[in-house]
């Protein structure tokens, strides 16, 4: 069957045998495309039919009554000529119901007629609507797209602010002898509104916040995209259990009066989690937040994330802006400590940060005081700096578990200075681009790229997490967390000035829980004068839950002379 399917829509013409159980009467449909004999299969009424319950003449009429099915059916594709036979046939103790169709000559639009009567007559959104009308004038009639065309005019009518827009005539005229069909679709649309009055029933939280939020003012052009950005901003501030935003027009004035309802959060939080990874080994994080401490909505947070190879303890005072472009203000303190094969370190840091989101990016701007005590290469250094951070990021999910659609973008720069007499320099440049696309197969293609740049006076002074190495589980597998860096004389891992990484992965999805993988990582840490780059290879698992994923790889390091192999292990999100 699937070889017949593949000729049929290679000729242009296919003869559909597509055939199928409806109790235990089995149906062949022959002469129609797929879309319009899967359509038909639809309609036809032989489910729960028993034969052996029923005599050969109720099958035979019921076989006639069928071919009216077939033909309704198929007017909504526009063929409201078509010719059917049908049979009836017995072998052994199965029935089929065997149907030869003819389409014929469709149907085409001969006229369309949409008229926009009201205020929206005169809106430049709206005066090309006829001419992006999914039907035209010459084109096949297509019921379905009729019907998404006449709610895509609604629905924009509705979004541009003509909340009184009314559909007063909706016709479609078909002259079967002619074959052709004429559309009328009128709407008046009423007044084009505007932003009324915004209030507010919060009492915790200054009306200035809930201002802020909202994105718009009195008096600007309603729109339905700024009030479900309004109400993602609610949902999303962590300060409401509930919120609703209600809409009252005042007809005669033309304005759409907001009003705000919530309920409180809980204004304390305690979050807990655990976690495993290869790279840091098992791992638990607590943390704290104070939601609100006042009517202006300033938060506290602290965290505390303890695992084998690394802790850090954080505590952060949140403000949020309630003017100008930024959406909050961050001051924080961290502390850092990490024991790795290539380097040990302790860093303290400071932080005032500015963050500010547009429709596409999260933005930060922050500056940042560090005292870190480390050792490199059997060396232990003490050093303070300073550095002016800035970051764009932005990522979209159809899943937040294991999605099959995302994409990810991140760019951080990095420019600073130690303290010391030596007035040592530094810049720093980082981008990550992930995709994630579905497969022709039950599955989805992961496909990321890294690269970074560092510029620095006094390279050897600079604390190791400001250098560049690469390898481990969700860089280059087949290699042990950060192994792959420059050497110094001695061979110790001392980092590097630039970073490449590249990485691929098909996963096959064999059931909502489980999918399996094959992949392929490269990259480098590495200084102009050694660009070598390493490769891994290897296959996957994947246990999917609803809260998070296992992920268990198999990788070869093919450029070690030992092509040894490595068992990576990670549970949490998948990205």
């Amino acid at each position: 069957m699937p070889t017949l399917l593949k000729i049929c829509c290679f000729a242009g013409l296919f003869t559909c045998a597509l055939s199928s159980h409806a109790g235990d009467i089995r149906v062949v449909i022959e002469g129609l495309e797929k879309p319009l004999a899967e359509n038909v299969r639809a309609s036809l009424r032989w489910q729960g039919l028993d034969s052996d319950q029923v005599s050969a003449a109720y099958l035979q009429k019921r076989l006639q009554q069928s071919e009216a099915q077939v033909r309704q059916a198929l007017e909504p594709f526009g063929y409201y000529h078509a010719q059917i036979t049908s049979q009836l046939q017995q072998q052994d103790s199965q029935w089929t119901a065997h149907y030869t169709v003819t389409a014929g000559s469709v149907t085409r639009v001969k006229a369309l007629d949409i008229a926009l009567k009201g205020a929206a007559a005169s809106d430049p959104k709206l005066k090309t609507a006829a001419t992006s009308f999914p039907l035209q004038v010459g084109d096949a009639l297509d019921h379905q797209q009729y019907e998404s065309g006449k709610a895509a005019l609604s629905k924009q009518l509705n979004s541009l602010g003509y909340l009184d827009a009314e559909l007063t005539e909706a016709v479609v005229a078909v002259n079967k002898a002619a074959q052709t069909a004429d559309i009328r679709l009128h709407w008046s649309s009423g007044p084009a509104y505007r932003f009324g009055r915004l209030s507010s029933e919060t009492q915790y939280i200054d009306d200035r916040l809930i201002q802020r939020w909202a994105g718009f003012e009195t008096g600007q052009r309603f729109s339905y995209e700024k009030l479900l950005a309004f109400q993602r901003r609610l949902d999303s501030s962590g300060y409401f259990q509930s919120s609703e935003v209600a809409i009252t027009t005042q007809p005669q004035q033309g304005l759409a009066d907001i009003s705000v309802i919530t309920e409180p959060a809980a204004q304390k939080l305690y979050r807990t989690s655990l976690g495993y990874g290869t790279d840091t080994g098992a791992r638990a994080q607590l943390g704290f937040e104070q939601r609100w401490l006042n009517r202006f909505g300033h938060s506290l947070r602290s965290g505390i994330r303890l695992a084998e190879r690394e802790q850090s303890y954080s505590v952060s005072y949140q403000v949020p802006a309630l003017r100008g472009r930024a959406d909050s203000y961050h001051y924080g303190w961290q502390r850092r400590d990490q024991q790795l094969p290539e380097y040990d370190s302790r860093s303290d840091r400071l932080s005032a940060t500015q963050l500010s989101n547009t429709r596409s990016w999260q933005i930060l701007w922050g500056i940042n005081i560090e005292r870190d005590q480390f050792t490199v290469a059997g060396q232990r250094q003490s050093e303070q700096l300073w550095y002016i951070e800035n970051q764009w990021s932005k990522f979209r999910s159809n899943e937040p578990v294991y999605p099959n659609h995302a994409t990810s973008l991140l760019v951080n720069g990095r420019v600073g200075a130690g303290f010391d007499s030596e007035q040592q320099y530094f810049s720093r440049l980082y981008v990550q681009q992930l995709w994630v696309r579905p497969a022709s197969w039950p599955g989805r293609i992961t496909v990321r790229a890294a690269a970074g740049a560092l510029w620095s006076d006094s390279f050897d002074k600079l604390p190791p997490q400001h250098r560049f190495y690469s390898g481990g589980d969700r860089s280059v597998r087949g290699y042990a967390y950060q192994s792959l860096s420059p050497t110094d004389a001695s061979n110790n891992r001392i980092g590097g000035r630039y970073l490449a990484e590249l990485s691929a992965e098909l996963d096959y999805r064999f059931s909502e829980q489980w999918a399996g993988a094959v992949f392929t990582d490269a990259g480098q840490a590495f200084n102009i004068s050694d660009t070598d780059i390493a490769v891994g290879v290897g296959i996957g698992a994947r246990f999917i839950t609803s809260l998070l994923v296992v992920r268990m790889d198999l990788a070869n390091a093919i450029n070690q002379e030992s092509r040894s192999w490595r068992l990576h292990l990670t549970l949490g999100t998948d990205f």
